[in-house]
């Protein structure tokens, strides 16, 4: 576990937000032990669980199971099944420590943070689980609570310290605004992490990698991705991080293939972006049209957030987009979400809104692109050069992190910036 990759939270749980437990109903041991078929592993533990006279080992581990299983097939249904199997746990053993630990983590994992939040409150508060601490920092930072989910992380760290404790602490570093420190942390989670989880390995490579191309490093991040895809040829996120470095370096053909291979392995809007603008710079604009539309049409499913930025980035539908950041706010009040309800009320025309939610969204002093991009165009809607032309800086020097698309509005805002600073020169004087 570990925390932030695409969708929000952990490398071994991407996160979706669902309504509740599909079918426990009343009998949530029905649910988890039936067998309808699916990978050996888990019809084993179901098996295991229905014969044991006592089965609450066997339900922790094919509620564990169902988790990572989600990271791997990307069926959220998983994380029902696992909340099915806390319930089912605690409804043979009521208050049991392990089942009330699986559910807070099924339910961060369902951005139903505030009920996880509660769960491992109470866990954290009664023992002094490390695993208690990781989940409760977890529900806490993407709820905005930054300070107390590093109080928690440290918590965590000291029972644990090592790839998980460390990789947490490299995205308070990068929230915080110290990417060098971020770097640091991350390049010793992918050092520490067990070579029996290479997805695990995967993930923290591919998120160091990000952090350089954001740092202008894009060597030492090939390696990265590289080394990321040795371990785990088909991981989503190091896919992506190879198509957005390939984009960067005015690539984008051979940016199809490894962008279309993730969007295969996990359809996120966020990758079906970066194939959209692949095929645009590839002159294959048919195609591209189809990606769009696909993220358009399905990708709310997936990640709401995520369409939310596309709509308002192209200016279409500027009122879906602000519903959906909108509602994604709701649930989730992190540096990311801000900046995209920000992102949306500009492209709704609400500039001083728009203003208010950048200037939340910077407070804790994040250096990311976007963040800075989208600030220096909010501030220059709002007129205010300076400040537009300081953020658009901060954007350049990421803008290996950025898609073509963000790129050339990053140049418009320069160019603006260069045509409002000539205007407003005296004239230059003549001599004879």
């Amino acid at each position: 576990m570990t925390i932030l990759n695409a969708r929000g939270i952990l490398p071994a749980i991407a996160v979706f937000a669902l309504a509740g437990c599909r079918g426990v109903g009343d009998d949530p041991c029905h649910v988890v032990l039936r067998d309808p078929g699916g990978p050996p592993e888990i019809s084993r533990l179901r098996a295991e669980a229905r014969a044991a006279t006592h089965p609450l080992p066997y339900l922790e581990r094919l509620g564990w199971s169902f988790i990572a299983r989600e990271a791997i097939d990307h069926d959220h249904a998983h994380f029902d099944e696992a909340l099915a199997a806390a319930a089912c746990m605690e409804q043979r053993a009521p208050g049991d420590v392990d089942a009330r630990l699986l559910r807070a983590h099924a339910l961060v994992s369902m951005h139903r943070f505030k009920e996880g939040e509660a769960v491992a409150r109470t866990l954290a508060g009664e023992s002094s689980s490390w695993l208690a601490s990781a989940v409760l920092g977890d529900a806490l930072l993407e709820q905005g609570l930054v300070e107390e989910a590093a109080v928690h992380y440290q918590r965590m760290a000291d029972g644990n310290p090592g790839s998980q404790a460390l990789s947490r602490a490299a995205h308070l570093r990068w929230l915080l605004g110290d990417r060098d420190g971020a770097i640091e942390a991350m390049a010793g989670a992918a050092a520490a992490g067990d070579p029996r989880d290479a997805r695990a390995g995967a993930w923290y490579r591919a998120r160091l990698a990000h952090y350089l191309l954001e740092a202008g490093r894009p060597g030492e991040a090939r390696r990265l991705i590289d080394g990321a895809l040795a371990l785990v040829s088909g991981h989503a996120p190091s896919l992506h991080a190879r198509g957005l470095l390939l984009l960067f370096e005015g690539r984008p053909q051979e940016a199809v293939e490894p962008l279309r291979a993730a969007v295969a392995a996990d359809p996120l809007p966020e990758y079906l972006w970066a194939l959209q603008e692949a095929l645009n710079e590839s002159g294959r604009a048919d195609e591209a049209r189809a990606v769009e539309a696909r993220l358009v049409g399905e990708g709310e499913r997936e990640d709401r957030r995520g369409v939310a930025l596309y709509l308002a980035s192209r200016g279409v539908d500027p009122a879906r987009a602000l519903r959906l950041a909108r509602a994604e706010l709701d649930v989730r009040q992190d540096v990311v979400t801000l900046d995209t309800v920000a992102f949306a009320l500009l492209a709704d025309g609400r500039i001083d809104e728009a203003r208010d939610y950048s200037r939340r969204a910077l407070l804790l002093g994040t250096r990311a692109p976007r963040l800075a991009l989208h600030a220096a165009a909010i501030a220059a809607a709002a007129g205010d050069a300076t400040e537009a032309a300081s953020r658009a800086g901060e954007a350049a020097a990421m803008a290996g992190a950025l898609l073509p698309s963000e790129r050339r509005l990053l140049e418009r805002l320069g160019a603006a910036r260069a045509t409002t600073t000539t205007a407003g020169r005296p004239p230059a004087s003549r001599t004879s």
